[in-house]
């Protein structure tokens, strides 16, 4: 997701769209609702739970929020523990409601309240 804004922040010609805040506008759903559905569902529906079947829960949790962490191309050692933890968290709410939305409500407050924030 932050290679797509990467993508949507670069100039693009003269067009009005990119000259103003539009963008930023149109990439508000993106990073509230679809980015942590779409981010939730791979770590923690399919890599924790699916792709470790067979394996420990907690090393699967491990796994998947290392490559959360990754994914979210941290600049620094502590963004990189800061998206670790995040991810370790929203593993562990995954595993005690046993329901995967509860982590994608989780995850689409934080990315709203960032927003807000910044």
């Amino acid at each position: 997701m932050q290679y797509f804004f990467s993508i949507l922040s670069e100039k693009k010609g003269s067009s009005f769209i990119w000259d103003s805040h539009y963008i930023y506008i149109l990439s508000i759903p993106l990073a509230i609702i679809i980015g942590p559905v779409y981010e939730e569902f791979i770590f923690r529906y399919y890599i924790s739970d699916r792709l470790f079947l067979n394996t420990r829960k907690y090393i699967a949790m491990i796994v998947s929020s290392l490559l959360f962490s990754v994914f979210h191309s941290p600049t620094n050692i502590s963004s990189f523990v800061v998206y670790f933890i995040f991810g370790i968290i929203q593993g562990l709410l995954y595993k005690k409601t046993k329901n995967i939305y509860a982590p994608i409500v989780s995850h689409c407050m934080v990315n709203a309240v960032i927003l807000v924030c910044n």
